[in-house]
């Protein structure tokens, strides 16, 4: 019983996991922002940026951190 309770919930967590990945490929920018503040990124999936970047926000997520593209910083993605 408990392999069959771990094999459903890997293959839950992999659709899950392909949805929030579907969502943010397919999503229309929110916009395009001008930075006002330095942040200096603490994790590998954050992006640094400086005041007078243009950022591009495609998700904001309900912690209320954004994934975007530094447009000015060669459009890397965090």
């Amino acid at each position: 019983m408990t392999k069959s309770i771990v094999s459903s919930s890997a293959k839950a967590w992999e659709q899950q996991n392909s949805a929030y990945e579907v969502l943010e490929e397919e999503a229309k920018p929110l916009g395009s922002y001008k930075v006002i503040a330095t942040y200096s990124p603490t994790l590998a999936d954050e992006l640094d940026i400086q005041p007078g970047d243009t950022v591009t926000i495609l998700v904001e997520y309900d912690d209320g951190w954004v994934q975007g593209i530094n447009e000015t910083r060669g459009g890397i993605k965090g």
